[in-house]
């Protein structure tokens, strides 16, 4: 295991093996589709270059020939030319819990990350299979089992002379909040009263710099309520549907949700949503 040889470098290393139930597929909008994912959204290489499901950023003019030839050879590739920063995780993806912002990746199931061999796990994992990642925090080594999972969740490709990405130290200078009855927690549901729907499902907050809260979906969220003799009701929507768009704007935009709570008396939107296999359009009239 990495974990012994370092540890003999003079480097402690505290065990932890947790084992994560793997979930399924989604139904993703826009570019996004699902992808097999450890719930990582940022991966930082300082100093380096990354090559993370297919997408790759480096400090240097160009990506190292070897990482290159394994982009062409995989659609989703993996590869690392440095340790990288983790950063973004999801808050119910596979790693919640287990890995923390700021953790470095070392290695996978005992090849040091910066191999062929690292990459290629990565590159081919697979839900109910899990991994086993070595971190290193505060100079202290762990090791996590993580299931792999497939979801519409986007993960980026960073590197940069910092240890920290530009976009992760901006939200860094903002802070969540869920007093607002406009920005819902990240759990639980989130309900449009003039819509007369309510809507489950993961959700991002940010406070901006003006104190404004500003919040979306970070999955298409599932409908859990409609109100009778609603805008929605009237428009044919269900419980159980998924609603995908409004006003032109996917749900998992800040624009979206804006537009479905801007909805008001004597005024319109159109929204997209799913019923089992089927997409339609729909209006939803203020009244």
């Amino acid at each position: 295991m990495i974990g012994h040889s370092l540890r003999s470098a003079g480097i402690v290393c505290a065990g932890l093996i947790l084992s994560l139930r793997p979930a399924t597929a989604q139904e993703c909008t826009g570019v996004v589709t699902p992808s097999v994912n450890l719930g990582i959204g940022t991966i930082h290489c300082q100093g380096g270059s990354c090559l993370v499901a297919g997408a790759s950023s480096t400090v240097g003019n160009r990506l190292p020939e070897d990482l290159k030839e394994r982009r062409s050879r995989y659609r989703h590739a993996w590869g690392f030319s440095v340790e990288p920063w983790l950063w973004d995780i999801a808050p119910d993806g596979p790693t919640a819990g287990l890995v923390e912002e700021g953790d470095v990746l070392v290695a996978v199931n005992d090849a040091p990350i910066t191999t062929r061999q690292a990459g290629l796990d990565l590159t081919l994992m697979q839900p109910g299979k899990p991994l086993l990642l070595t971190l290193r925090r505060n100079g202290v080594l762990t090791d996590v089992s993580v299931d792999p999972v497939i979801s519409c969740f986007t993960i980026t490709a960073s590197a940069g002379t910092d240890e920290m990405p530009y976009h992760v130290r901006q939200w860094r200078n903002t802070r969540p909040t869920a007093a607002s009855p406009a920005a819902p927690s990240a759990e639980g549901l989130a309900r449009f009263e003039v819509a007369g729907i309510t809507l489950a499902g993961v959700k991002e907050v940010r406070v901006n710099a003006s104190g404004a809260a500003q919040w979306w979906f970070r999955v298409v969220p599932v409908i859990t309520e409609v109100r009778a003799d609603s805008p929605a009701d009237r428009a044919g929507i269900r419980v159980g549907d998924r609603l995908i768009r409004a006003d032109g704007h996917a749900l998992t935009s800040q624009e979206g949700t804006a537009a479905l709570a801007g909805l008001r008396a004597g005024r319109s939107i159109s929204v997209r949503v799913r019923q089992g296999t089927k997409t339609k359009e729909v209006v939803l009239n203020g009244g």
